[in-house]
């Protein structure tokens, strides 16, 4: 079962159905966006886009989700190792794993990779895509795809949540004892990565230079866990007064993302027209609309069946997120031609539709199979 496996971002032994809907949403978004909207058009424009930017909140959610379950009491030392090694391990071994299982399935099927450098690409998917490069160049490669068996398309979030965890585990418990400190360490923070950004502006390794940007919004999800701010508001989801503060926020997400777009290009270290400034407007979208979604997955929670079908998609969105490019590849390289061009061919919007649904289905067959591995090697337990 998808309850069986690790998810090393979270602590699996206290889930909150509100949150799970909203992670349940929000793969469903990252794989329809990778497999319907990419493949069709390089962008979108127009109220469409801003509307996007909005729901893009969801993805940065995961982050703020993994701070929610923070537990205290236990030493850094053993976050580092119980925690944080838990997520690069998994991160490690699924770029080196599912990259050469992808590169000897295409050579199986007839690809020609006698000139691809696949060591050489794993290393670029380790240490980050676009390292050293000049992040304010046109010909930083951000989202480039390396090769036909690069399926690593989504791993710059675990370098950035992986990043964030080293910042996050040593300040969390001083940070987190009141919501003013919290503030002050997110704008220390914020305006930290606004000076990088305007001053330095290189691509670090494992996009170190998001590290704290990364953090603030681990803190946040400490912080917010630490008062059940999920369960606060499953209980006072009908009153005005939570209905007037919801609307607030709604509103002021709305306003600023109309004033200040943020480009949703976070592999490209970019938050929008405004160079690193930008990174504030993009701090107050992110928390503002974040908690407007979560008060609607709240809503959500109270609808039974579909309730229970977005948890479930919810409870596997970590494994779907890593494993969905490689499911998807997979699926299609025996019928079209895989090239750098796109991450999957071009095809019809139904055909995509059904690609997106079986690429979920696959994923889930696979985080099964590892459920059971796990548990017979006693890694569900850890």
């Amino acid at each position: 079962m998808i309850e069986d496996t690790v998810d090393p971002t979270i602590d699996n032994n206290r889930r909150i159905l509100s949150i799970d809907i909203l992670k349940g949403a929000a793969i469903i978004g990252v794989v329809l966006a990778h497999l319907v909207l990419l493949p069709v058009s390089s962008g979108v424009g127009g109220g469409g886009y801003r509307i996007g930017e909005f729901f893009y909140s969801a993805l940065l959610m995961f982050i703020v989700f993994s701070g929610y379950f923070y537990k205290p009491g236990k030493s850094v030392l053993y976050h580092y190792t119980h925690r944080l090694l838990l997520l690069i391990g998994a991160f490690l071994f699924f770029t080196v794993l599912l990259t050469v299982v992808m590169y000897l399935y295409l050579m199986m099927l007839g690809y020609d990779l006698s000139s691809s450098d696949l060591l050489g690409d794993i290393g670029v998917m380790i240490l980050g895509r676009g390292c050293f490069e000049d992040i304010q160049s046109w010909s930083l490669i951000g989202e480039k795809i390396l090769d036909v068996y690069d399926v690593t398309h989504s791993y710059y979030f675990f370098q950035i949540l992986i990043m964030g965890y080293v910042i996050f585990y040593p300040i969390v418990d001083y940070v987190t004892v009141n919501w003013k400190r919290l503030v002050v360490t997110m704008f220390l923070f914020a305006s930290f990565t606004v000076f990088y950004m305007e001053v330095i502006h290189i691509q670090l390794p494992f996009y170190a230079h998001l590290a704290p940007l990364s953090a603030s919004f681990l803190l946040l999800g400490a912080y917010l866990g630490r008062i059940k701010f999920a369960e606060i508001l499953d209980k006072a989801y009908k009153t005005p007064k939570c209905i007037a503060i919801i609307l607030v926020l709604l509103v002021t997400a709305l306003v600023t993302v109309a004033l200040f777009p943020t480009e949703m290009s976070i592999i490209y270290s970019k938050f929008g027209h405004h160079g690193g400034w930008s990174v504030y407007p993009f701090i107050i979208i992110a928390v503002t609309a974040g908690i407007v979604l979560l008060y609607g997955t709240t809503l959500v929670a109270k609808i039974p069946y579909v309730s229970k079908g977005m948890a479930f998609f919810g409870r596997g969105s970590v494994w779907i997120f890593l494993l969905h490019m490689f499911v998807a590849k997979l699926l299609v390289a025996p019928f079209m031609k895989i090239d750098t061009q796109s991450w999957v061919p071009y095809m019809p919007i139904a055909s995509s539709l059904i690609l997106s649904a079986c690429t979920i289905a696959v994923s889930f067959l696979l985080v099964n199979i590892f459920g059971k591995v796990s548990r017979r090697i006693g890694l569900s337990s850890a």
